[in-house]
This record gives C-alpha cells, structure tokens and sequence, in this order.
C-alpha cells in the first residue's frame, strides 16, 4: 500500500475521531448538567481532551527515537506554535456555543479550508483544479444542509459566528503549520508538544472563566477519556501523520467528514433523527468531497 494511500485512510480516520468530539463533550456536559454551579465547564472539557492526551503522545515519543533532520533543527523552537493555535481554536469554538447554535459554530468553523486552500496553492505550490473547487463547494454546501444551519440561531447570533469564523482562523493556522513541521519532525513529537501547550493555555483560559474544571461523576471522566483517547490522540494524530503525505487543501476540505460522524453517531445515542433533507445533505457532502479529492491532485 503506497503512502498516499495509507495516509488518506488516516484522514478519514481521523476526521470520523474528531466528528465523535462533539458527542463525547455532550456526554461529559449531561453527566453533570444537575450539579451546583452546573458542573464541569466547555473550555475545561477541551483542556482535558489535551491534558490527558498529552502523556500518551510524548511517550509514543520517547519510543520512536525518531531522529531530528539537520535542516529541521532550526525549526526546533517552532513546536510550542501548533499547541498555541490549537488552545485558541479550541476556546474560540467553544465559547461560540454561548452566542450561537452548534450548527452553525460547526459550519463556520469549517471555513478554515479556504484559508488553507488558499495557502496551498501561493504558499505550499499545491495543485488545484477547478473540480477541487466545485467539489469543496458542494461539500460546504452538504454539511450547511446536513447541519441544519439557521444563522438566527442562538442567543447573539453576531457574536456566536464571529467566534465561529475565528475558530476557522485559528484552526487553519494550526493545520499550515502542522503541514510544514510534519516535514522535519515526526507526529508523535508535534503532537507531543501540541497537546502539552493546549493544554496549558486551555487550563489558563478555563480558569479566568470561571468554569469548574474538575469532572465530578465517573461518568464525566469516562466522557472526557474517551474525548482523549478517541478524538485526540486518534483523531488529530491520524490526522497529523496524514498531512505529510496528502495536499493540505484536500485534508482540511476532507474534515467536512466530521459532521456526517456526528449526526450518524447522535442518532444511534440520542435518537435524533435525520430528515430526509438532511440525508441529501450528507450525499451531497460525500459527492463533493469525491470530487474534490480528483480536484486536488490535478495540474
């Protein structure tokens, strides 16, 4: 199997990791919706996605050995920047589903494969077609559809997708670097060291808003383990040992995936159904990302 081929089972992987993130956030949320002060908080259930991921990664590294090119040396000090990019994602996109509804925090998140599209092509030389275009396009379209997305929803609606559209920022910042230091330095080193500065700018962040950050059910710490062991060392790993081998574009437009994992897993556990609409949306999404796939490697 070429490597090609085995990283684009990894992304798949990956993104079907981080769609279940959003289910084990709920679970963890659920566990402790009737303890005083309303238990454990959003950005605090994000720091310990990270912090428990965090020891797993770095001996994944100890244990590869895997040694530093020459060239990449100098990079060295880069490693602290994916975690930084990260932490900010992670709080931006959070803290949205304060103003705004989760479709649409989602949604707006997902924006961030137009920033890396658009890095791929002037900055990484990444070759694109009109057809990763299209495709793109009906992919967006399908998740819009598949999310129900209603940007009337929520509380402040104008301030819920702005955090919505810094989270897209913040994420395809996280991506392009991790693109760039996947060339020099192993996944399990940057996720390493990603996991452990997320971590700890998310328990900073947790902290000055006053969320409860330690879960009080075993249920919520089972919910938060799984949201480390699946979502983050499975999800963001695969992901991140895919991006040396695949276009970046691709990669991120292929994160749309994530949506489809949701809505499939949150009917099976929580019978919420899907409308016929909504199953069009996620055929759509498919189609596109089919057709962009094509897109991305054409001259």
């Amino acid at each position: 199997m070429s490597a090609e081929r085995r990283a684009l089972i990894a992304l798949i992987l990956g993104a079907c990791g981080i769609g279940l993130a959003p289910v084990f956030s709920k679970l963890a949320f659920d566990a402790e919706q009737q303890l005083p002060g309303g238990g454990l908080g959003m950005i605090a259930a994000a720091f310990w996605r990270t912090a428990l991921a965090a020891p797993l990664f770095w001996m994944l590294h100890a244990r590869s050995r895997a040694s530093v090119p020459a060239g990449g040396r100098g990079r060295t000090a880069l490693l602290w920047l994916p975690g930084a990019a990260f932490a900010c994602d992670l709080a931006a996109w959070h803290k949205s589903f304060e103003f705004t509804s989760l479709a649409n925090a989602t949604l707006l998140a997902n924006l961030a494969f137009i920033l890396v599209a658009a890095a791929g092509y002037f900055w990484l030389r990444e070759r694109l077609g009109w057809t990763f275009a299209v495709g793109a396009a009906a992919a967006f379209a399908g998740a819009g559809v598949l999310l129900g997305v209603d940007f009337r929803a929520g509380r402040d609606p104008l301030i819920g997708d702005a955090l919505g559209l810094l989270t897209a920022c913040f994420y395809a910042c996280y991506l392009l670097i991790v693109k760039v230091l996947r060339r020099d330095f192993s996944t399990a080193r940057i996720m390493a060291w990603s996991s452990t500065v997320s971590a700890v700018g998310l328990l900073g962040i947790a902290s000055a808003s006053g969320e409860h950050i330690v879960p009080s059910t075993p249920e919520a710490w089972l919910a938060v383990s799984a949201l480390a062991l699946v979502s983050h060392v499975g999800g963001q790993g695969l992901i991140a040992y895919a991006m040396a081998h695949l276009a970046a574009s691709f990669a991120t437009v292929s994160l749309l995936l994530q949506p489809v994992v949701t809505a499939i897993v949150s009917w099976m556990l929580f019978a919420q159904a899907l409308s016929p609409l909504q199953i069009g949306g996620a055929l759509l999404l498919l189609a596109g990302l089919a057709v962009a796939r094509r897109g991305s490697v054409a001259g």
